[in-house]
This record gives C-alpha cells, sequence and structure tokens, in this order.
C-alpha cells in the first residue's frame, strides 16, 4: 500500500509512525477507554505520536473537545456519558494530533436520528474547517447522501458503483438502487403515491 507516495512496507518504523500519524480513526463503538476520563482518552494519541508535554497536550485536548462542543465533560468517565457523547469524545481524540485523513466506521451506528444528524454535522464541519478528507464507511443513506461528496458503493465484496451524490439520484443502477431505497429513499423512479 502506498500513502502519500510512500510505500508502507518499505518505511522504517519512525517513518511508518510518521504516516500513521496523519490518520485519525473514529471507530464504530467509539473505542474509548473505559479507565481513563474523556479528556485523557483525547490526550492519549498526544502523549502516542507527538513530544507535546503534559500541560500543551492538555491545551490541545481542551481545543478538541471544544472542536465537538463537549469542554464540560472531560473529567467524565465513559460511563458517564450518553452514546453520542462517547462519539464526539473519540471524536475529538481522532482530531487531537491534526490528521490529514480521518477514516470513520460507521459513525452514526446505534445512534437516534437526532444524535445522529449532529455527528453527521461535526464530521462534515470538522472536514471543512480542519481540511481533513474524511473515508465514512456507513450503510446509513440518510448520512451518505447528507455529508459525501463522492460515493463507493460495496456489493458482495466488490467495489460495485462510484460517483458523486448528485450521480445517485440520476443512477439506474437496480443494485444501487435496491440498496438506497431499502433506506426509506426514493431514487431513481418516481415516488409513489398511497
Amino acid at each position: 500500500m502506498i500513502v502519500d507516495g510512500a510505500p508502507l512496507d518499505e518505511l522504517s518504523y519512525t517513518d511508518l509512525r510518521r504516516v500513521r500519524r496523519k490518520f485519525g480513526v473514529l471507530f464504530q463503538g467509539g473505542a474509548l477507554f473505559d479507565s481513563m476520563s474523556a479528556i485523557e482518552n483525547v490526550e492519549f494519541p498526544l502523549q502516542t505520536f507527538t513530544d507535546l508535554n503534559r500541560r500543551e497536550a492538555r491545551r490541545r485536548a481542551l481545543e478538541c473537545l471544544e472542536l465537538v462542543e463537549l469542554p464540560e465533560l472531560g473529567k467524565k468517565t465513559p460511563a458517564e456519558l450518553s452514546g453520542g457523547q462517547q462519539k464526539r469524545v473519540a471524536l475529538a481524540r481522532a482530531i487531537a494530533v491534526e490528521p490529514a485523513y480521518i477514516l470513520y466506521d460507521e459513525p452514526t451506528s446505534g445512534l437516534d436520528p437526532e444524535t445522529s444528524r449532529t455527528i453527521d454535522d461535526l464530521i462534515d464541519r470538522l472536514g471543512r474547517e480542519l481540511g481533513t478528507t474524511s473515508v465514512v464507511v456507513s450503510h446509513d443513506m440518510h448520512s451518505v447522501l447528507r455529508i459525501a461528496d463522492h460515493v463507493g458503493f460495496l456489493h458482495e465484496g466488490r467495489l460495485h458503483w462510484r460517483g458523486t451524490v448528485d450521480e445517485i439520484h440520476r443512477a439506474t443502477d437496480e443494485t444501487l438502487l435496491s440498496f438506497v431505497r431499502a433506506n426509506e429513499y426514493q431514487i431513481g423512479r418516481p415516488a409513489t403515491t398511497a
């Protein structure tokens, strides 16, 4: 695999760590450390991948919690947070080292529609404000159509279709349309009236 021109299998350990720092990850379940407070979870990658001292790492972690609109929850443990708050803390951790790329694994999975929209809005806003490239894996077409610029549709383990969100609305591929319609979207044909 090649990332930004660097073949990963040929890199030294030090260079590989440098490449890894370019990536932030928001795991489906958040993957917060239960034994750490929210702010300690956000500080973790800063301690692992940067030379920031403790005070600088704390300042950066507070900035990240502010960016996800949770500055007041830094002392709480994951068990004291709602599912949506846990996702937002995990997002703060993902952006802490100022990555060029953020990988999102089902970011709205298990969340109610209102909280899902909040997460979508954060993904969209942070991508623009921070200048990051976001790669989102999702089955939630509501989110996909709300936040995506480009879409790749996997079917039976292969890339079946790719295009822009606008192209989805004009698509004629029945496999794609069947998946989209299963998410209660009427695309590719007029909606029927009851």
